[in-house]
């Protein structure tokens, strides 16, 4: 769970649709066009269409944040082990 971004995990278990760029560990959470979109950093047009997509495709979004909630499921368990190891570290250092 390094470098994954909390809140794009959170907006998949919602429900929602994700475009982000391609930077971290964004690839390990995005597939592209499967539960989200990936952009290259920087590339105005690839936003653009990502977004013209979700609005203009009703069944691109639906299949999307379908695939999003299902997805998510998986770091639940992953997420709060990692938040209680993180923890206990902490707990532990001092």
């Amino acid at each position: 769970m390094e470098g994954q971004p909390l809140s794009i995990i959170e907006a998949m278990a919602t429900g929602n649709a994700v475009v982000s760029t391609r930077v971290g560990g964004v690839v390990d959470i995005i597939e592209d066009e499967v539960n989200g979109y990936l952009v290259e950093p920087s590339n105005v047009s690839q936003l653009a269409e990502a977004i013209e997509t979700l609005i203009t495709d009703k069944a691109a979004l639906d299949r999307i944040k379908e695939n999003n909630v299902s997805h998510s499921i998986k770091y639940g368990d992953e997420l709060f082990n990692d938040n209680i190891k993180s923890l206990f570290e902490s707990l532990l250092s001092t």
